[in-house]
């Protein structure tokens, strides 16, 4: 246990050290560094026409599934096997579509953000 002991009572002295300038002479400014990109005309359009995209796709997908949760009662198992089949399908294919789109107009987006300006700021 000695050797616990010890190094409990280094890190202890290493912690009041640490605390006992507060004063703030003899520190160092920090400097924070960051990144900022500026976009142009068609980076807005393309990040626009992404966020556009990703809304139209989400009110028809949960505009489809909550018209398919609205009909009324089906009248045979056959019918009822069929609407959830076909509610299914044109989920799924939504869903595909949305994908695709939401990767190609995000792609889209990103290439068109502009350069990369560092932006470095002192801190006291």
């Amino acid at each position: 246990m000695p050797e616990v002991r010890g190094l409990v009572e280094y890190f202890y002295a290493m912690l009041r050290c640490a605390l006992s300038d507060q004063s703030g002479e003899g520190k160092m400014a920090k400097v924070i560094r960051r990144e900022v990109r500026k976009r142009g005309f068609f980076g807005w359009v393309f990040l626009l026409l992404f966020l556009g995209f990703n809304a139209l796709m989400a009110l028809l997908f949960f505009g489809g599934m909550s018209g398919v949760a609205d009909m009324p009662a089906a009248n045979s198992e056959a019918e009822m096997a069929g609407r959830a089949i076909g509610a299914t399908m044109a989920g799924g294919m939504i869903l595909v579509v949305w994908a695709l789109g939401a990767v190609i107009t995000g792609l889209l987006a990103i290439l068109t953000r502009g350069s990369k300006t560092i932006v470095e700021e002192t801190q006291a």
